[in-house]
């Protein structure tokens, strides 16, 4: 190294001390008692949502596996970033360096067009939504074994449990309940609700078609 580059490093150095790490470096707790808890694994990551970072922290170890995984978690983290939003404009996910490609698709697939003032809106509705959620649901089910975690879904794409119930029953998905586990206080503290996609598909008999029968009898 010249002596040149030395010495912007050392001037580097200083700027990152006297700006006491607020703009420079990670969120870092000194007093971790491991060294995977300095700098947060959590604060870390491009996205807080609690299924895409459980993924992300179990991915496979064999390179193509690996590959194929980090490539779904990507497409479920936007297809989630999506559904959160009211609108979507065409610049939705180009600063995250999204493929043109793609974000045309997902305006194409999971918005309804519509003019206001002239211009064209991309509205994500209600039914986009659980269009979406039906969507990020079966991607999940190909990165798990043909298993997902509904209550972790639902909570990220904020639809409430009883919708995203609805789409998994739609889908002909299997139901059971998990217990969860707080890796901190390593106690049990809720449970979950599973699905899963076991051949023959379930057929649920719809509200509307129990009421009728009852009508009937």
């Amino acid at each position: 190294m010249s002596n040149a580059e030395q010495s912007n490093l050392e001037r580097l150095s200083v700027e990152s001390y006297k700006l006491g790490g607020s703009l420079t470096l990670p969120p870092c707790i000194t007093e971790a008692d491991k060294a995977e808890d300095v700098y947060p694994f959590d604060q870390l990551v491009f996205s807080s949502l609690q299924i895409v970072l459980g993924h992300l922290e179990s991915l496979p170890k064999e390179e193509a596996a690996r590959d194929r995984q980090s490539r779904c978690i990507w497409y479920l983290s936007f297809l989630i970033k999506a559904s959160l939003q009211r609108r979507l404009s065409f610049k939705f996910g180009s600063e995250d360096g999204c493929p043109r490609i793609i974000i045309n698709k997902v305006l194409k697939d999971f918005t309804v067009e519509s003019f206001h003032n002239g211009s064209l809106r991309n509205t994500v509705s209600s039914s986009m939504r659980m269009k979406l959620a039906a969507h990020c649901l079966a991607l999940l089910l190909h990165m798990s074994d043909q298993t997902a975690n509904l209550t972790l879904l639902h909570r990220d794409m904020g639809i409430s449990d009883v919708k995203m119930l609805e789409v998994a029953k739609a889908m002909g998905l299997t139901l059971c309940r998990q217990s969860a586990y707080s890796r901190e206080e390593a106690v049990t503290h809720d449970e979950h609700r599973m699905v899963s996609l076991v051949l023959p598909l379930v057929h649920y008999e719809r509200r509307m078609e129990r009421r009728k029968r009852k009508r009937m009898n």
